[in-house]
């Protein structure tokens, strides 16, 4: 069975149509983004208790420090602790 590419566009613009403007998805991915921006916020202020925020500065010659604090975030994030 032959699809046509005018028929497979049609249906790929449909469905991401559909993911982005349908009320119903919409609503379901605003509630994800909401909740990813609270776990990043609270990432965010375990770091800042932990005085891993204040002592990088974000300059070019700090790569390794700035590299350590983005892998302590994406560790919280991920499993929850350190």
């Amino acid at each position: 069975m032959t699809v046509s590419l005018c028929h497979f566009y049609a249906v790929f613009f449909e469905f991401r149509f559909r993911l982005k403007y349908h009320p119903e998805e919409f609503n379901k991915r605003q509630t994800e983004a909401k909740a990813a921006l609270q776990k990043r916020c609270e990432v965010f202020g375990k770091l800042l208790e932990l005085n891993r925020v204040t002592s990088v500065s974000l300059d070019v010659t700090r790569m390794d420090d700035i590299v350590m604090l983005l892998d302590a975030g994406m560790a919280v994030i991920t499993t929850g602790h350190f």
